[in-house]
């Protein structure tokens, strides 16, 4: 039951709408869960009309609204001189479009949350939105976007040309239909658009930014560290299929005394946009070839990761997401399917992750599951002495 009245609720909800709370949304755990209680209250409030006005006009609308402010630079602008308002006819000025034009745009952004109209046709970029004023990250996003969105799109004539099979093929998926590159994995197909690779990696890593990381939930120096046997091998980590080192980077910041090399493995296309980080080594690997570190090794690729692993002494950590049976988040569900659509695959169930472990000939050792309900999970596994 609610405790708070109607009018209680909805005055404690538009006051923080308002002006959320700083120690709100410092807490990362908190804020990702009244997140999604929103959301869910929402959908639990909303008609069958509104839903499909969101549906089939809000968030088409939106997202072509976003594309034309990135096309237009139109949220730098507002970001310029430490994002004091600016005026409707100085941002027609400098980016040449039409005035009237330009209101419309600017009120579907601000009904979505983009920007905030302060009268007298002033306009002030939401802080929320200040990574869109980055102009790499501004131009990542329109890179991948052109080459999310014709995937997307994709999805309903794929699975009815497959009578709605569930696909299994990372060569037969939407993305192969949408760009018409038969029998091309997806990593085939982003090398001849390395532009739209690069701004994939950027999405995954803003993606992960503010979610739990594996040393948050993991028993790193209790586990790894205080066992480390340097005389085995060197190499204290290995983060295989790590695109450009953000789990990796994380993990040595919280272990500066760390006793042994970090690795992070993916295709050259990631490693060439790895950043320079003390004690983290960036190693072009295709992670279904023979892996070439021969100890402690981390994630995916679990029958190669087996072969390099010392029995009773190494730990394959696999930092993914863990699909609960009911409830599964918006986000999850939807990474769910940018996974179909990209690669043929899915997120898994606890059930899943064990059957695939085991079938591998590892040992399911431990799962430790995010307190926030979002970020990915850590699954243990190992090898009997």
């Amino acid at each position: 039951m609610i405790q708070s009245s109607p009018s209680q609720l909805l005055a404690e909800i538009e006051a923080l709408a308002s002006n959320p709370p700083k120690d709100l949304v410092d807490d990362t755990e908190l804020r990702t869960k009244l997140y999604n209680a929103c959301s869910a209250a929402r959908s639990a409030l909303e008609r069958p009309t509104e839903l499909v006005v969101r549906v089939l006009l809000s968030l088409p609308v939106e997202s072509a609204m976003v594309n034309t402010a990135l096309d237009l630079e139109l949220f730098p602008l507002l970001q310029a001189g430490d994002g004091e308002p600016k005026s409707l006819a100085s941002l027609s000025t400098a980016t040449g479009a039409d005035q009237i034009l330009l209101r419309r745009i600017l009120r579907v952004l601000a009904a979505s949350g983009a920007v905030k109209e302060n009268g007298n046709d002033t306009y002030t970029l939401a802080s929320n939105y200040s990574l869109f004023a980055n102009p790499a990250f501004n131009n990542s996003v329109r890179n991948c976007g052109k080459f999310l969105d014709p995937t997307f799109q994709e999805i309903p004539n794929f699975l009815k040309s497959t009578k709605y099979q569930n696909p299994a093929d990372p060569k037969n998926t939407a993305i192969q239909k949408a760009f018409k590159q038969e029998n091309s994995s997806v990593f085939e197909i982003m090398s001849d658009k390395p532009a739209a690779a690069q701004g994939l990696g950027v999405l995954l890593n803003t993606w992960a930014d503010g979610h739990a990381f594996l040393h948050q939930m993991y028993p790193v120096k209790e586990s790894l560290v205080e066992s480390f046997d340097h005389n085995s091998s060197p190499v204290f980590f290995v983060d295989v299929g790590g695109a450009t080192g953000q789990k990796a980077i994380a993990l040595k910041e919280s272990l500066p005394n760390v006793p042994g090399n970090i690795i992070v493995q993916d295709l050259p296309v990631y490693i060439k946009q790895a950043p320079n980080v003390d004690g983290v080594e960036f190693m072009a690997h295709d992670f279904f070839t023979e892996q070439p570190i021969k100890d402690d090794a981390c994630v995916k690729i679990l029958r190669r990761l087996r072969q390099a692993c010392k029995p009773g002494y190494s730990k394959v950590l696999i930092h993914e997401q863990v699909v609960p049976e009911v409830g599964a988040s918006a986000e999850l569900a939807v990474e769910d399917i940018t996974m179909m659509a990209l690669c043929g695959v899915g997120e898994r169930t606890e059930k899943e992750w064990t059957d695939i472990v085991q079938n591998a000939g590892l040992n399911l050792l431990a799962v430790y599951p995010p307190k926030d309900g979002v970020s990915e999970s850590v699954i243990e596994a190992g090898l009997e002495a």
